[in-house]
């Protein structure tokens, strides 16, 4: 998949639709509801719109390794894991105690 990404500085829609297995109005819906994270559109004009796909986040996409949401995932992991040992090593009364 690298090699196929690898010459290309702006992925074509038609090649990010094939290797998404979708169509390209797909491609241009997600990209310019900023749902699809593998590039952007500007809109130039009232109807107008240009692309960008990225082929690096494009491959992140298809391989599920897009690093933002890696990092993030990492992030919410360790907060959780501190919430969790604070919890541990606080001494609670149960409420029948009180």
């Amino acid at each position: 998949m690298k090699e196929l990404l690898k010459d290309y500085t702006n992925v074509p829609v038609e090649v990010a639709a094939k290797l998404l297995n979708v169509s390209k109005p797909f491609i241009y819906a997600g990209l310019q509801q900023k749902t699809l994270p593998i590039g952007s559109a500007i809109q130039i004009s009232n109807k107008k719109y240009t692309y960008h796909i990225s082929p690096g986040l494009l491959l992140d996409y298809i391989e599920g390794t897009n690093s933002k949401y890696k990092e993030l995932k990492e992030m919410l992991d360790k907060i959780l894991e501190r919430g969790d040992t604070k919890e541990k090593e606080t001494n609670t009364v149960p409420l029948q105690e009180l």
